[in-house]
């Protein structure tokens, strides 16, 4: 099969220039070949797509209909239906099954590596919470239920501290994921969306009762203090 091929015809692959195509890697198989970064990023990135604000304009724009946007919490949505083929929005859910799949919890990680992980689920789940039912909402929250949940679960059951890492008012530099840390912004905007990021893990069943008075108790002074 498979096998045979590439000892065949590619063993000399590298060489040749030829490009041979390998299934994903686990991310706990990669920390001595270099490769988890790559994959970490390529989660995280499609994980951020679901604040895509273009991809919502551009899909209101094709298809001629009345949309309305609300600011306030810096996600656009639309109130008119949308065309989940061409809103790309939509690929965050291939983050999540890629993360879910290829990057399980451990009690032994890399800190930084699963750090921005946690970070970009969150920050995920954030913008999930905040599209109001629409067609977007009911196409990932099964996601969020599936996959999104039973991983931060297990985290904050092995990684506790990390997890309070990433929600706190300053998380360090490989924590910093999504719309205020990919932007010149001022410390009351990252304290808005850092306030509603850990307003949205607390309140949507994400966690349970235990686990948001837990967090609740080891964040609040730092946000009080901050």
């Amino acid at each position: 099969g498979c096998l045979l091929c590439e000892k065949r015809n590619h063993w000399m692959a590298h060489e040749n220039h030829f490009p041979v195509q390998k299934p994903v890697p686990f991310l706990s198989s990669c920390f001595d070949s270099g490769d988890g970064p790559i994959l970490v990023e390529a989660i995280v990135n499609l994980l951020c797509e679901v604040s895509n604000e273009a991809s919502a304009m551009r899909v209101g724009n094709n298809r001629n209909t009345r949309t309305r946007f609300r600011r306030a919490t810096g996600i656009l949505e639309r109130t008119a239906d949308l065309d989940p083929t061409k809103d790309t929005r939509l690929l965050s859910q291939f983050g999540l099954v890629l993360l879910s799949s290829f990057c399980p919890v451990e009690k032994r990680v890399e800190v930084e590596l699963f750090g921005r992980l946690a970070s970009a689920l969150i920050f995920w789940v954030d913008c999930v919470a905040r599209f109001d039912h629409g067609i977007i909402f009911n196409n990932l929250d099964p996601f969020r239920i599936k996959y999104a949940n039973p991983w931060i679960s297990s985290f904050y059951k092995e990684h506790f501290d990390l997890l309070v890492r990433c929600l706190r008012p300053d998380p360090p530099e490989f924590c910093r994921v999504g719309r205020c840390w990919s932007t010149i912004s001022g410390r009351a905007d990252q304290y808005k969306l850092g306030l509603q990021r850990l307003y949205s893990m607390l309140s949507s069943n994400t966690l349970g009762d235990d686990a948001v008075f837990a967090l609740w108790n080891a964040l609040m002074p730092l946000w009080m203090k901050a």
